[in-house]
Protein backbone atom coordinates (compact mmCIF):
# COMPACT_ATOMS: atom_id res chain seq x y z
CA UNK A 1 0.00 0.00 0.00
CA UNK A 2 1.41 3.40 -0.62
CA UNK A 3 0.73 5.92 1.93
CA UNK A 4 2.49 8.89 1.20
CA UNK A 5 0.27 10.13 -1.95
CA UNK A 6 -3.20 11.51 -1.83
CA UNK A 7 -5.21 9.13 -3.80
CA UNK A 8 -8.57 10.00 -5.49
CA UNK A 9 -11.80 9.43 -3.49
CA UNK A 10 -12.48 7.40 -6.93
CA UNK A 11 -10.35 4.49 -5.15
CA UNK A 12 -12.40 4.73 -2.39
CA UNK A 13 -15.53 4.45 -3.94
CA UNK A 14 -14.91 2.04 -7.04
CA UNK A 15 -14.92 -0.93 -4.69
CA UNK A 16 -18.85 0.03 -3.41
CA UNK A 17 -19.62 0.28 -7.14
CA UNK A 18 -21.03 -2.57 -9.39
CA UNK A 19 -22.60 -2.65 -12.79
CA UNK A 20 -25.88 -1.60 -13.31
CA UNK A 21 -26.67 -4.85 -14.59
CA UNK A 22 -26.88 -6.29 -11.56
CA UNK A 23 -29.94 -7.56 -9.88
CA UNK A 24 -30.06 -7.82 -6.25
CA UNK A 25 -31.22 -5.31 -3.99
CA UNK A 26 -28.28 -4.47 -2.49
CA UNK A 27 -26.82 -3.50 -5.40
CA UNK A 28 -29.48 -2.11 -7.13
CA UNK A 29 -29.22 0.59 -3.66
CA UNK A 30 -25.49 0.83 -4.53
CA UNK A 31 -26.22 1.02 -8.04
CA UNK A 32 -28.49 4.12 -7.99
CA UNK A 33 -25.16 5.65 -5.93
CA UNK A 34 -23.17 5.14 -9.48
CA UNK A 35 -24.52 8.81 -11.25
CA UNK A 36 -23.64 10.99 -8.46
CA UNK A 37 -20.30 9.33 -7.76
CA UNK A 38 -19.45 9.98 -11.84
CA UNK A 39 -20.71 13.56 -11.60
CA UNK A 40 -18.28 14.06 -7.98
CA UNK A 41 -15.30 12.74 -9.62
CA UNK A 42 -15.71 14.81 -12.76
CA UNK A 43 -16.45 17.96 -10.85
CA UNK A 44 -13.43 17.05 -8.77
CA UNK A 45 -11.35 16.72 -11.60
CA UNK A 46 -12.66 19.89 -13.37
CA UNK A 47 -11.47 21.67 -10.55
CA UNK A 48 -8.19 20.12 -10.24
CA UNK A 49 -6.74 20.88 -14.15
CA UNK A 50 -9.12 23.80 -14.45
CA UNK A 51 -11.33 22.51 -17.51
CA UNK A 52 -13.94 24.88 -18.24
CA UNK A 53 -17.06 22.90 -19.14
CA UNK A 54 -17.27 19.62 -20.31
CA UNK A 55 -20.38 16.93 -21.26
CA UNK A 56 -20.13 13.36 -20.50
CA UNK A 57 -22.47 10.14 -21.20
CA UNK A 58 -21.98 6.78 -20.36
CA UNK A 59 -23.92 3.94 -22.71
CA UNK A 60 -24.55 0.65 -21.90
CA UNK A 61 -26.17 -2.30 -23.76
CA UNK A 62 -27.69 0.61 -25.72
CA UNK A 63 -29.24 2.62 -23.34
CA UNK A 64 -27.92 5.92 -21.68
CA UNK A 65 -27.33 5.45 -18.29
CA UNK A 66 -25.82 8.39 -17.37
CA UNK A 67 -25.60 11.84 -19.25
CA UNK A 68 -24.77 15.42 -17.82
CA UNK A 69 -23.58 18.66 -18.24
CA UNK A 70 -20.80 20.65 -16.05
CA UNK A 71 -19.63 24.01 -16.09
CA UNK A 72 -19.27 27.01 -18.71
CA UNK A 73 -19.12 27.20 -22.23
CA UNK A 74 -17.02 30.27 -21.88
CA UNK A 75 -14.03 30.09 -19.37
CA UNK A 76 -14.67 33.11 -16.45
CA UNK A 77 -18.38 33.60 -18.00
CA UNK A 78 -21.38 32.21 -16.16
CA UNK A 79 -22.92 30.51 -19.51
CA UNK A 80 -23.59 26.80 -18.58
CA UNK A 81 -22.67 23.88 -20.92
CA UNK A 82 -26.04 22.70 -22.13
CA UNK A 83 -27.72 20.27 -24.28
CA UNK A 84 -28.10 22.34 -27.15
CA UNK A 85 -24.29 23.27 -27.39
CA UNK A 86 -21.73 21.05 -29.77
CA UNK A 87 -18.33 20.68 -29.03
CA UNK A 88 -15.37 20.52 -31.56
CA UNK A 89 -13.86 16.86 -30.91
CA UNK A 90 -10.86 17.51 -33.21
CA UNK A 91 -8.87 14.08 -33.88
CA UNK A 92 -12.05 11.80 -32.55
CA UNK A 93 -13.35 13.12 -36.19
CA UNK A 94 -11.64 9.86 -37.52
CA UNK A 95 -13.65 7.70 -35.98
CA UNK A 96 -16.37 8.61 -38.59
CA UNK A 97 -14.39 8.74 -41.50
CA UNK A 98 -12.80 5.21 -40.80
CA UNK A 99 -16.17 4.14 -40.40
CA UNK A 100 -17.59 5.46 -43.63
CA UNK A 101 -14.14 4.12 -45.44
CA UNK A 102 -15.51 0.63 -43.95
CA UNK A 103 -19.37 1.20 -45.26
CA UNK A 104 -17.75 1.97 -48.78
CA UNK A 105 -16.11 -1.69 -48.81
CA UNK A 106 -19.35 -3.04 -47.83
CA UNK A 107 -20.98 -1.96 -50.17
CA UNK A 108 -18.11 -3.25 -52.85
CA UNK A 109 -16.66 0.24 -53.72
CA UNK A 110 -13.25 -0.74 -52.62
CA UNK A 111 -10.82 -2.85 -50.92
CA UNK A 112 -8.56 -1.98 -48.32
CA UNK A 113 -5.44 -3.27 -50.20
CA UNK A 114 -6.36 -0.92 -53.24
CA UNK A 115 -3.78 0.93 -53.95
CA UNK A 116 -4.76 5.05 -53.18
CA UNK A 117 -3.56 5.85 -56.73
CA UNK A 118 -7.31 3.76 -58.57
CA UNK A 119 -9.04 6.09 -56.62
CA UNK A 120 -6.91 9.82 -56.61
CA UNK A 121 -6.35 11.21 -59.69
CA UNK A 122 -2.52 12.36 -59.77
CA UNK A 123 -0.90 10.17 -56.99
CA UNK A 124 2.84 10.84 -57.77
CA UNK A 125 4.66 7.41 -58.83
CA UNK A 126 6.68 7.33 -55.06
CA UNK A 127 3.05 7.24 -53.53
CA UNK A 128 2.84 4.08 -55.83
CA UNK A 129 2.44 1.61 -52.84
CA UNK A 130 0.70 3.37 -50.76
CA UNK A 131 -3.10 1.54 -49.97
CA UNK A 132 -5.94 2.57 -48.21
CA UNK A 133 -5.12 0.52 -45.32
CA UNK A 134 -1.84 2.64 -44.77
CA UNK A 135 -3.89 6.30 -44.83
CA UNK A 136 -6.24 4.08 -42.06
CA UNK A 137 -3.65 3.04 -40.27
CA UNK A 138 -1.09 6.04 -40.20
CA UNK A 139 1.33 3.82 -41.98
CA UNK A 140 1.62 5.33 -45.28
CA UNK A 141 4.88 7.30 -45.26
CA UNK A 142 3.71 10.16 -47.05
CA UNK A 143 4.66 13.64 -45.93
CA UNK A 144 2.28 15.34 -43.14
CA UNK A 145 0.27 18.80 -44.31
CA UNK A 146 0.42 20.29 -40.62
CA UNK A 147 4.78 20.77 -41.77
CA UNK A 148 3.95 23.58 -44.37
CA UNK A 149 2.07 26.89 -44.49
CA UNK A 150 -1.52 26.76 -43.32
CA UNK A 151 -2.34 29.49 -45.59
CA UNK A 152 -1.44 27.61 -48.66
CA UNK A 153 -4.17 26.84 -51.18
CA UNK A 154 -4.82 23.47 -51.64
CA UNK A 155 -3.18 22.97 -54.65
CA UNK A 156 0.08 24.84 -53.87
CA UNK A 157 0.48 22.38 -50.54
CA UNK A 158 -0.41 19.67 -53.10
CA UNK A 159 2.29 20.75 -54.92
CA UNK A 160 4.88 20.73 -51.77
CA UNK A 161 3.57 17.55 -50.57
CA UNK A 162 4.69 15.82 -53.55
CA UNK A 163 7.61 16.94 -54.29
CA UNK A 164 8.61 15.71 -51.02
CA UNK A 165 10.71 12.71 -50.09
CA UNK A 166 8.51 9.61 -48.39
CA UNK A 167 9.10 8.96 -44.27
CA UNK A 168 9.08 5.66 -44.91
CA UNK A 169 8.36 2.36 -47.01
CA UNK A 170 4.40 2.08 -46.36
CA UNK A 171 3.37 -0.45 -43.90
CA UNK A 172 6.60 -0.29 -41.76
CA UNK A 173 5.89 2.25 -39.39
CA UNK A 174 3.18 4.13 -37.12
CA UNK A 175 3.54 8.09 -37.92
CA UNK A 176 0.66 9.97 -36.98
CA UNK A 177 -0.66 11.73 -40.26
CA UNK A 178 -3.10 14.63 -41.04
CA UNK A 179 -2.72 14.02 -44.51
CA UNK A 180 -3.87 10.28 -44.56
CA UNK A 181 -6.67 11.47 -43.61
CA UNK A 182 -7.25 14.26 -46.38
CA UNK A 183 -6.62 11.45 -48.73
CA UNK A 184 -9.18 9.38 -47.22
CA UNK A 185 -11.60 12.02 -47.59
CA UNK A 186 -10.74 12.57 -51.22
CA UNK A 187 -11.39 8.71 -51.96
CA UNK A 188 -14.57 8.98 -50.32
CA UNK A 189 -15.83 12.02 -52.23
CA UNK A 190 -14.44 10.17 -55.53
CA UNK A 191 -16.13 6.90 -54.99
CA UNK A 192 -19.15 8.42 -53.37
CA UNK A 193 -20.41 11.80 -55.37
CA UNK A 194 -20.48 13.74 -52.78
CA UNK A 195 -18.70 15.05 -50.26
CA UNK A 196 -17.25 13.46 -47.26
CA UNK A 197 -19.47 15.40 -44.96
CA UNK A 198 -22.58 14.59 -46.60
CA UNK A 199 -21.82 11.18 -46.95
CA UNK A 200 -21.46 10.88 -43.24
CA UNK A 201 -24.12 12.72 -42.46
CA UNK A 202 -26.42 10.22 -44.68
CA UNK A 203 -24.99 7.16 -43.59
CA UNK A 204 -24.16 7.44 -40.11
CA UNK A 205 -26.85 9.90 -39.18
CA UNK A 206 -29.88 9.22 -41.59
CA UNK A 207 -29.50 12.20 -43.43
CA UNK A 208 -30.26 14.33 -40.63
CA UNK A 209 -27.16 16.85 -39.97
CA UNK A 210 -29.02 18.71 -36.85
CA UNK A 211 -27.05 19.23 -33.95
CA UNK A 212 -23.71 18.18 -36.48
CA UNK A 213 -21.58 20.24 -38.37
CA UNK A 214 -18.02 20.16 -40.43
CA UNK A 215 -15.81 23.26 -39.55
CA UNK A 216 -12.01 23.09 -38.64
CA UNK A 217 -12.29 26.89 -37.97
CA UNK A 218 -11.50 28.19 -34.11
CA UNK A 219 -12.28 31.23 -35.43
CA UNK A 220 -15.72 30.78 -37.28
CA UNK A 221 -18.95 32.36 -35.22
CA UNK A 222 -21.07 28.80 -35.49
CA UNK A 223 -24.63 29.37 -32.69
CA UNK A 224 -24.75 27.07 -29.93
CA UNK A 225 -20.72 26.00 -30.73
CA UNK A 226 -17.95 25.24 -28.19
CA UNK A 227 -14.48 25.48 -28.98
CA UNK A 228 -11.49 24.72 -27.28
CA UNK A 229 -9.45 27.34 -25.18
CA UNK A 230 -6.08 27.49 -24.30
CA UNK A 231 -4.23 28.19 -21.44
CA UNK A 232 -1.84 30.99 -20.98
CA UNK A 233 0.37 30.65 -18.30
CA UNK A 234 2.24 34.52 -18.65
CA UNK A 235 -0.73 36.30 -18.34
CA UNK A 236 -3.03 33.16 -16.19
CA UNK A 237 -5.85 33.47 -18.48
CA UNK A 238 -7.49 31.59 -21.00
CA UNK A 239 -7.40 32.26 -24.51
CA UNK A 240 -9.30 31.49 -27.85
CA UNK A 241 -6.88 29.67 -30.65
CA UNK A 242 -6.52 31.35 -34.13
CA UNK A 243 -6.42 27.58 -35.77
CA UNK A 244 -8.34 27.37 -39.36
CA UNK A 245 -7.40 24.24 -41.50
CA UNK A 246 -10.37 24.72 -44.31
CA UNK A 247 -12.16 21.98 -45.71
CA UNK A 248 -8.98 20.22 -45.84
CA UNK A 249 -9.00 19.34 -42.29
CA UNK A 250 -12.51 18.29 -41.81
CA UNK A 251 -11.46 14.89 -41.72
CA UNK A 252 -9.29 14.94 -39.03
CA UNK A 253 -10.26 17.60 -37.27
CA UNK A 254 -13.75 18.77 -38.52
CA UNK A 255 -16.51 17.19 -36.65
CA UNK A 256 -18.38 19.76 -34.39
CA UNK A 257 -21.36 17.70 -32.54
CA UNK A 258 -23.70 17.72 -29.63
CA UNK A 259 -23.91 15.07 -26.87
CA UNK A 260 -26.74 13.65 -27.91
CA UNK A 261 -25.78 13.10 -31.57
CA UNK A 262 -22.65 11.31 -30.50
CA UNK A 263 -24.43 9.35 -28.23
CA UNK A 264 -26.85 8.38 -31.32
CA UNK A 265 -23.61 7.40 -32.97
CA UNK A 266 -21.92 5.19 -30.68
CA UNK A 267 -25.91 3.29 -29.56
CA UNK A 268 -26.10 2.47 -33.72
CA UNK A 269 -22.15 1.61 -33.34
CA UNK A 270 -22.64 -1.14 -31.28
CA UNK A 271 -25.93 -2.35 -32.47
CA UNK A 272 -24.28 -2.80 -35.77
CA UNK A 273 -26.45 -0.15 -37.41
CA UNK A 274 -23.23 1.56 -39.49
CA UNK A 275 -21.53 -1.69 -40.23
CA UNK A 276 -21.93 -5.29 -40.20
CA UNK A 277 -20.15 -7.34 -37.19
CA UNK A 278 -17.82 -8.53 -39.80
CA UNK A 279 -16.81 -5.28 -41.52
CA UNK A 280 -16.75 -4.19 -38.17
CA UNK A 281 -14.55 -6.49 -36.27
CA UNK A 282 -11.71 -6.10 -39.51
CA UNK A 283 -12.26 -2.13 -38.10
CA UNK A 284 -10.98 -3.03 -35.22
CA UNK A 285 -8.52 -5.79 -35.69
CA UNK A 286 -4.45 -4.79 -35.50
CA UNK A 287 -2.83 -3.77 -38.15
CA UNK A 288 0.09 -5.63 -38.80
CA UNK A 289 3.22 -2.88 -39.21
CA UNK A 290 6.21 -4.67 -40.62
CA UNK A 291 9.14 -3.17 -38.87
CA UNK A 292 7.68 -2.31 -35.76
CA UNK A 293 5.66 -3.91 -32.26
CA UNK A 294 2.53 -1.14 -32.61
CA UNK A 295 -0.65 -2.02 -31.91
CA UNK A 296 -3.27 -0.05 -33.63
CA UNK A 297 -6.32 -0.77 -35.39
CA UNK A 298 -7.61 0.55 -39.12
CA UNK A 299 -8.45 4.35 -37.75
CA UNK A 300 -8.98 3.53 -34.35
CA UNK A 301 -6.94 3.74 -30.90
CA UNK A 302 -5.86 0.32 -28.99
CA UNK A 303 -6.51 0.92 -25.18
CA UNK A 304 -6.62 -2.54 -24.52
CA UNK A 305 -5.30 -3.78 -20.71
CA UNK A 306 -5.73 -6.63 -18.81
CA UNK A 307 -7.57 -8.86 -21.67
CA UNK A 308 -10.29 -6.00 -21.73
CA UNK A 309 -10.53 -4.89 -25.52
CA UNK A 310 -10.72 -0.97 -25.13
CA UNK A 311 -10.88 0.70 -28.65
CA UNK A 312 -11.79 4.73 -29.44
CA UNK A 313 -9.40 8.08 -29.86
CA UNK A 314 -9.08 11.02 -28.95
CA UNK A 315 -8.69 14.44 -29.61
CA UNK A 316 -7.24 17.95 -29.01
CA UNK A 317 -6.74 16.78 -25.38
CA UNK A 318 -9.91 17.54 -25.32
CA UNK A 319 -12.39 15.10 -26.65
CA UNK A 320 -12.46 11.23 -26.07
CA UNK A 321 -15.01 8.32 -27.18
CA UNK A 322 -13.88 4.70 -25.64
CA UNK A 323 -15.50 2.05 -26.57
CA UNK A 324 -15.61 -1.45 -24.69
CA UNK A 325 -17.00 -4.07 -27.32
CA UNK A 326 -17.50 -7.01 -25.12
CA UNK A 327 -18.80 -5.43 -22.79
CA UNK A 328 -21.34 -3.37 -24.39
CA UNK A 329 -20.03 0.01 -22.94
CA UNK A 330 -19.31 3.17 -24.19
CA UNK A 331 -18.03 6.34 -22.29
CA UNK A 332 -17.93 9.45 -24.38
CA UNK A 333 -16.17 13.02 -23.04
CA UNK A 334 -16.10 16.55 -24.86
CA UNK A 335 -14.69 19.20 -23.00
CA UNK A 336 -13.07 23.00 -23.89
CA UNK A 337 -9.70 23.47 -22.33
CA UNK A 338 -8.01 22.89 -19.52
CA UNK A 339 -5.03 24.42 -17.64
CA UNK A 340 -2.59 21.97 -17.02
CA UNK A 341 -2.44 18.96 -19.03
CA UNK A 342 -5.25 16.79 -20.94
CA UNK A 343 -6.84 14.16 -19.12
CA UNK A 344 -9.38 13.13 -21.44
CA UNK A 345 -8.32 9.67 -21.13
CA UNK A 346 -8.11 9.45 -17.26
CA UNK A 347 -11.45 10.68 -17.00
CA UNK A 348 -12.60 7.98 -19.37
CA UNK A 349 -10.94 5.64 -17.74
CA UNK A 350 -12.26 6.51 -14.22
CA UNK A 351 -15.59 6.54 -15.08
CA UNK A 352 -15.57 3.12 -17.07
CA UNK A 353 -14.28 2.13 -13.96
CA UNK A 354 -16.67 3.53 -11.64
CA UNK A 355 -19.27 1.88 -13.67
CA UNK A 356 -17.70 -1.62 -13.66
CA UNK A 357 -14.12 -1.87 -12.18
CA UNK A 358 -13.61 -4.73 -14.42
CA UNK A 359 -13.14 -1.70 -16.98
CA UNK A 360 -10.76 0.30 -14.75
CA UNK A 361 -6.84 -0.07 -16.32
CA UNK A 362 -5.05 0.57 -12.67
CA UNK A 363 -2.14 1.75 -14.21
CA UNK A 364 -4.26 4.67 -15.66
CA UNK A 365 -5.35 5.78 -12.31
CA UNK A 366 -1.47 5.42 -10.20
CA UNK A 367 -0.32 7.54 -13.71
CA UNK A 368 -3.19 10.01 -13.21
CA UNK A 369 -2.75 10.40 -9.30
CA UNK A 370 0.92 10.96 -10.26
CA UNK A 371 0.15 14.05 -12.65
CA UNK A 372 -2.46 15.62 -9.54
CA UNK A 373 0.31 14.96 -7.42
CA UNK A 374 2.50 17.48 -9.34
CA UNK A 375 -0.20 19.79 -10.23
CA UNK A 376 -0.92 20.13 -6.39
CA UNK A 377 1.84 19.57 -4.32
CA UNK A 378 5.17 20.72 -3.71
CA UNK A 379 7.54 19.92 -6.70
CA UNK A 380 10.24 17.82 -4.57
CA UNK A 381 7.45 15.79 -2.56
CA UNK A 382 5.86 14.52 -5.76
CA UNK A 383 9.31 13.67 -7.07
CA UNK A 384 10.09 11.63 -3.33
CA UNK A 385 6.17 10.30 -4.24
CA UNK A 386 6.79 9.44 -7.67
CA UNK A 387 9.83 7.57 -6.83
CA UNK A 388 8.30 5.84 -4.02
CA UNK A 389 5.51 4.85 -6.59
CA UNK A 390 7.79 3.29 -9.25
CA UNK A 391 9.75 1.26 -6.42
CA UNK A 392 6.46 0.17 -5.26
CA UNK A 393 4.71 -0.59 -8.92
CA UNK A 394 7.96 -1.72 -11.13
CA UNK A 395 6.09 -3.46 -13.55
CA UNK A 396 4.16 -0.36 -13.71
CA UNK A 397 5.33 2.07 -17.27
CA UNK A 398 5.41 5.79 -16.46
CA UNK A 399 7.30 7.25 -19.35
CA UNK A 400 4.00 8.92 -20.91
CA UNK A 401 3.38 10.52 -17.64
CA UNK A 402 6.43 12.28 -16.86
CA UNK A 403 7.03 13.02 -20.38
CA UNK A 404 3.33 14.72 -20.30
CA UNK A 405 4.49 16.49 -16.71
CA UNK A 406 8.10 17.40 -18.08
CA UNK A 407 6.30 19.48 -20.71
CA UNK A 408 3.65 20.81 -18.94
CA UNK A 409 6.50 22.95 -16.74
CA UNK A 410 8.19 23.56 -19.98
CA UNK A 411 4.88 25.35 -21.03
CA UNK A 412 4.97 27.31 -17.73
CA UNK A 413 8.72 28.07 -18.62
CA UNK A 414 9.83 26.32 -15.49
CA UNK A 415 12.58 24.85 -17.29
CA UNK A 416 14.92 23.37 -14.65
CA UNK A 417 11.60 21.31 -13.44
CA UNK A 418 11.07 20.30 -16.63
CA UNK A 419 14.76 19.57 -17.66
CA UNK A 420 15.07 17.42 -14.12
CA UNK A 421 11.89 15.40 -15.28
CA UNK A 422 12.91 14.82 -18.88
CA UNK A 423 16.69 13.81 -17.61
CA UNK A 424 14.57 11.45 -14.99
CA UNK A 425 13.14 9.70 -17.77
CA UNK A 426 15.63 9.41 -20.14
CA UNK A 427 17.43 7.72 -16.72
CA UNK A 428 14.57 5.67 -16.35
CA UNK A 429 13.69 4.32 -20.05
CA UNK A 430 17.31 4.36 -21.52
CA UNK A 431 16.60 2.32 -24.91
CA UNK A 432 13.05 5.02 -25.38
CA UNK A 433 13.97 7.49 -28.60
CA UNK A 434 11.24 10.15 -26.98
CA UNK A 435 12.40 10.28 -23.68
CA UNK A 436 15.93 12.01 -25.51
CA UNK A 437 14.20 13.75 -28.25
CA UNK A 438 11.87 15.52 -25.33
CA UNK A 439 15.20 16.36 -23.53
CA UNK A 440 16.27 17.73 -26.38
CA UNK A 441 13.62 20.10 -26.57
CA UNK A 442 14.07 21.03 -23.35
CA UNK A 443 18.19 21.87 -23.84
CA UNK A 444 16.98 24.11 -26.94
CA UNK A 445 14.29 25.82 -25.55
CA UNK A 446 17.17 27.51 -23.08
CA UNK A 447 19.71 27.66 -26.11
CA UNK A 448 21.72 25.21 -24.73
CA UNK A 449 22.89 23.89 -28.24
CA UNK A 450 25.27 21.34 -27.62
CA UNK A 451 23.07 19.47 -24.95
CA UNK A 452 20.46 19.23 -27.14
CA UNK A 453 22.46 18.10 -29.83
CA UNK A 454 23.75 14.93 -28.19
CA UNK A 455 20.15 14.18 -27.00
CA UNK A 456 18.65 14.40 -30.28
CA UNK A 457 21.58 12.65 -31.73
CA UNK A 458 20.86 9.81 -29.67
CA UNK A 459 17.09 9.89 -30.11
CA UNK A 460 18.16 9.50 -33.66
CA UNK A 461 20.36 6.53 -33.15
CA UNK A 462 17.48 5.02 -31.12
CA UNK A 463 15.00 5.47 -33.87
CA UNK A 464 16.79 6.02 -37.23
CA UNK A 465 13.81 6.12 -38.90
CA UNK A 466 12.81 9.62 -36.92
CA UNK A 467 12.25 12.24 -39.05
CA UNK A 468 12.02 14.58 -36.84
CA UNK A 469 14.72 13.57 -34.61
CA UNK A 470 16.77 13.55 -37.75
CA UNK A 471 15.57 16.98 -39.19
CA UNK A 472 17.00 18.55 -35.63
CA UNK A 473 19.97 17.10 -35.90
CA UNK A 474 20.39 18.38 -38.69
CA UNK A 475 19.42 21.98 -37.91
CA UNK A 476 21.18 21.95 -34.69
CA UNK A 477 24.63 21.30 -36.32
CA UNK A 478 24.08 24.12 -39.23
CA UNK A 479 22.76 26.80 -36.74
CA UNK A 480 25.97 25.64 -34.38
CA UNK A 481 28.23 26.06 -37.66
CA UNK A 482 26.73 29.37 -38.29
CA UNK A 483 27.55 30.66 -34.78
CA UNK A 484 31.64 29.97 -35.41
Amino acid sequence: MISNLNWPNLLLLIPLTLSFSCSSSTTEQESSKIPDTIDTYVRKQMEIHEIPGAALAVIQNGKVVHQNYYGTVLPGFEVPVEPKHLFRVYSTTKLLVSTAIFQLMESGKLKLEDKIKHHINDIPERWGAVEIRHLLAHSSGIPNFIRFDNELSDEALWTKLIDEEMYFEPGSYWEYNQTNYWLLAQIIENLSGVSMEEFIVQHQFSGDNEGLLFSSSSLAAIPNRIVKFNYNDDDQIYFRPLDHAGSRGFAGNGLNITLDRFIEWGIRFDNNQLLNASAQELMLSNFDFSEVNHSFFHGWGDYSFNNTKSVGFTGGGVSAFRNYPNEKTTVIFLSNGYRYAPVHNDIVNNVAGILDTSLLNSELVVNADILNSFVSQNFDEAIINYKTVKKELPENDFESVINQLGYIFLGKKEFEKAIKLFELNTLDHPNSSNTFDSLGEAYLSQDYFEMALKNYEEALRLSPNSNHAKNMVDGLKKRMEGRH
